[in-house]
């Protein structure tokens, strides 16, 4: 599925945002998803014994030229 079938099938739900983790310790990875237009939100650990990651969001739906799926 391309950027824009899942732009439109999130909308079609009523989703307003996506959320993503990144380990805290991967910046490469952050940086790319920063690039695309996601921005961190807040920490989280999903269990006791998992690492700590970088809880992202971005809003919906994403611009088709702009939006991190788009490019």
């Amino acid at each position: 599925m391309d950027a824009k079938g899942l732009g439109a099938r999130t909308v079609a739900y009523g989703e307003e945002r996506a959320t993503l983790l990144v380990r805290e310790d991967n910046e490469s990875a952050q940086r790319a998803y920063a690039r695309w237009g996601w921005r961190k939100a807040g920490k989280v650990q999903p269990f006791p014994d998992s690492p700590h990651f970088d809880s992202m969001i971005i809003d919906l739906p994403l611009a088709e030229a702009g939006g991190a799926l788009a490019r």
